[in-house]
């Protein structure tokens, strides 16, 4: 498998539009799928959210300023907000993001360095640092 650079990350149109598809499939369709992959799109697809995300987990279109999910525990709130984080980062669309949360330790522990956040969800090729300020 390649070395992949910022710049590489994308899916092949065709690729991208059956990924997309994938979403209201079985596991086992969505595993069929990814055997299916040569090895290097397969370390693409692993990073691509739009594949294994539910379609109300992801950016919702239009031009808009706010974006609110109000769910309960589960959903996958965090995960959805540290995908659109790294995706615009990764796209070069903002240079600079702030995060908001109740503590400075929830937001370390919880949207950067959690399970879902930030820097988990980011790709190997595109890999998100913490610095944090004093």
């Amino acid at each position: 498998m390649r070395n992949f650079d910022p710049t590489e990350f994308s899916l092949p149109e065709e690729l991208k539009s059956r990924a997309l598809q994938m979403a209201d499939y079985s596991k086992e369709e969505r595993q069929a799928f990814l055997d299916s992959l040569s090895p290097d799109d397969q370390a693409v697809i692993k990073y691509t959210w739009e594949f294994w995300a539910r379609k109300n987990q992801l950016e919702p279109p239009g031009d808009w300023r706010t974006w609110l999910i109000l769910s309960g525990r589960g959903f996958g709130k965090t995960r959805s907000g540290a995908e659109w984080v790294n995706k615009k980062a990764r796209d070069g669309v903002y240079k600079r993001m702030h995060l908001v949360g109740a503590t400075a330790s929830d937001i370390r522990d919880i949207m950067v360095e959690g399970p879902s956040g930030i820097i988990d969800t980011s790709p190997p090729w595109f890999k998100a640092q913490y610095r944090p300020t004093k």
